[in-house]
């Protein structure tokens, strides 16, 4: 129990319920199994799970889970706004930078 660590394609849910049998097998105490679950998770999701302080298994699971969504959804928004960030570039700078284009510019400049 003390040394299983959420993998990183596992969800909270599907980690707390392997965590919730494995306490139940070894008969922890609710406190015990807490702890061990907190333990395991992964490294972002603790830290949120850690400030927001639950008592109970229950209340650190719906820590993790809010957790989790907002991280997942902060990497999508990420990843959607560096793609955002690609084309404008390539639309804008494209187009300034042909050598063509700045040669029939000069050519109207004289």
């Amino acid at each position: 129990m003390w040394s299983r660590d959420q993998r990183p394609d596992e969800t909270v849910e599907e980690y707390d319920a392997d965590m919730k049998r494995k306490a139940k097998d070894v008969h922890a105490a609710e406190e015990m199994a807490r702890f061990a679950i907190m333990r395991g998770l992964r490294p972002r999701l603790k830290a949120y799970v850690m400030q927001q302080n639950p008592q109970t298994v229950t209340d650190q699971l719906d820590a993790a889970k809010v957790a989790e969504a907002t991280i997942n959804t902060s990497q999508s928004s990420m990843t959607e706004l560096m793609e955002a960030i690609t084309r404008l570039r390539t639309s804008v700078v494209t187009p300034l930078s042909t050598p063509q284009q700045s040669s029939s510019a000069a050519r109207r400049l004289r």
